[in-house]
């Protein structure tokens, strides 16, 4: 078990970083160009991430729809992605309601700029745009200040959490699941959780034809009923805006060390699943299975802690400064809402007691799930 979760753990950071760690912390940039304006922005370049991992997170659940006999278990680590719509791998800054009253901080980007910017699963530029926040200072239209677009990743594939799941037999052909991801700090600040439960119910056992409690081989096929929940979380922790040294500070002893991106929420789902196993040869089982399910997810991103934005001196505080620093807490504060129906076809393939499963998802975001695992069937009576 430990190992399983070790392997899982370095699965779970070379995803973070293959996902642009370096590109979350440069999105604090987009705040320069105040919390308003700064806040549509890192909506537009998040977007993908929050429906993707979201989604992701309801799948994975099962690879078959026989549940377990009695103390069977099923222990299994799964890894999944979501595929980013072309339309979701890039934003227009002309199409988020930006501000233009230029008597306040508006954004423009430099001449000749192509106003569609990639998202964090859009394409890496060679070289990323400037972009200048300017606004009208004592009549004067005045840089405030200037900052380098966040860049795409060049992946267009949302990583899920990397999650072990233990499955139980427990009465009546149910199976009672749990997957789990322990609350983990890895370099970079980057600290991650993940829980979840559920359950599942065979239904061929209330046909009186076949309402044998072994599960045997007289059935056609097996069918099924679910319903899962999880609940996760993400937060890096470092420093995402710093300190103008230009404009006017009228606070210069305050740090500005507790700034975090807080990546939060839960996932629920529930569906019918049918399944038939064959043996083709001694000791190799394969199970295809399709399902239709109801997903939904609520995803919730916030940067936490105090900001330094700068902003417009209009009062000439501190003297000749044309800029002033404005300390801001919890600046961002954005929630992704996503239900819709799913609905997936994988096939399981066991050699003795072990597993190897893969599933394609089609909903609203489109998911690919695979899985390894130890699968033993039934304790009572014996069953491999």
């Amino acid at each position: 078990m430990k190992q399983i979760i070790k392997v899982s753990s370095i699965t779970l950071f070379i995803l973070m970083y293959t996902s642009g760690v370096k590109a979350q912390e440069q999105s604090g940039n987009f705040l320069k160009a105040g919390v308003s304006d700064g806040t549509k922005l890192i909506n537009a370049y998040f977007a993908p991430s929050l429906k993707g991992f979201g989604q992701g997170i309801n799948d994975g659940w099962y690879n078959t729809a026989k549940p377990l006999g009695l103390w069977g278990f099923d222990l299994r680590f799964n890894l999944g992605i979501g595929l980013v719509d072309k339309v979701d791998q890039s934003y227009n800054i002309n199409n988020l309601g930006l501000n233009t009253d230029r008597s306040k901080p508006y954004l423009v980007l430099a001449p000749g700029v192509d106003p569609k910017r990639p998202s964090l699963y859009g394409i890496k530029e060679a070289n990323p745009p400037k972009a200048y926040v300017r606004s009208n200072v004592g009549g004067v239209d005045t840089l405030i200040s200037e900052f380098t677009m966040p860049n795409g990743i060049g992946s267009t594939y949302t990583p899920s959490l990397p999650m072990l799941q233990l499955s139980l037999g427990i009465i009546k052909n149910t199976q009672l699941t749990i997957r789990y991801f322990p609350k983990t700090l890895f370099p970079d600040y980057y600290k991650v959780r993940l829980f979840g439960i559920g359950v599942k119910h065979d239904l061929i056992q209330w046909i009186p034809r076949y309402n044998d409690v072994l599960l045997n081989s007289k059935r056609p096929f097996d069918c099924s009923v679910f319903i899962g929940y999880t609940n996760f979380g993400a937060e890096l922790t470092k420093s995402l805006l710093q300190v103008d040294p230009t404009a006017y500070n009228p606070d210069p002893g305050f740090n500005y060390s507790n700034q975090s991106i807080n990546f939060t929420g839960a996932a629920f789902t529930s569906g019918i699943i049918v399944s038939k196993d064959f043996s083709p040869f001694k000791n190799i089982g394969v199970d295809p299975y399709i399902g239709v399910n109801y997903a939904w997810s609520k995803v919730h991103l916030k940067f936490e802690g105090d900001f330094p934005i700068t902003s417009p001196n209009k009062n000439n505080e501190g003297g000749n400064n044309v800029t002033i620093i404005e300390k801001v807490s919890n600046p961002v504060n954005l929630e992704t809402t996503m239900s819709n129906v799913r609905m997936n076809a994988g096939l399981r393939m066991k050699l003795y007691m072990v597993t190897i499963s893969a599933e394609y998802s089609i909903g609203k975001v489109n998911t690919v799930t695979v899985g390894l695992g130890i699968n033993f069937q039934s304790l009572k009576p014996y069953k491999m």
